[in-house]
């Protein structure tokens, strides 16, 4: 984001790898609340995997995270996360100010003067110590 000249609040998504394991999932989530603080608490960052969509495509899923992503900035709303009844509490997505979508959300207004319409991808994921 910095060579971007982006501050975490200009991405509005985050197209997640999306394991579907509770400590996947959290390790992930950890690691987005890390970059993309909020400055603004009323901008929450949206955050989803097409995994929830259309299944694992296993050697394409990256292509199908692009496709998906490309379409809800086309069409200016953000998929709902299928299938989801209740939050696993690791992920601490109020605390973290995340929101995860559960019906077609519209894509949210742009406080800032460049493109209005910016995702963040986030795929094989790496921890080290």
């Amino acid at each position: 984001m910095a060579k971007a000249r982006l501050s975490p609040d200009e991405i509005s998504y985050v197209e997640c790898h999306g394991t579907g394991t509770k400590v996947g999932d959290a390790i992930e989530v950890e690691a987005l609340s890390r970059v993309f603080q909020r400055e603004r608490l009323d901008t929450p960052l949206m955050i989803g995997s097409v995994k929830t969509n259309v299944g694992h495509s296993e050697g394409v899923s990256g292509i199908t995270s692009v496709i998906k992503s490309t379409m809800a900035i086309e069409r200016g709303q953000v998929p709902p996360t299928h299938g989801l009844k209740n939050i696993n509490p690791k992920l601490k997505v109020e605390e973290r100010n995340m929101i995860i979508p559960v019906q077609l959300t519209p894509w949210p207004e742009s406080r800032h003067r460049r493109a209005p319409r910016r995702i963040g991808k986030c795929d094989d994921l790496t921890v080290q110590n």
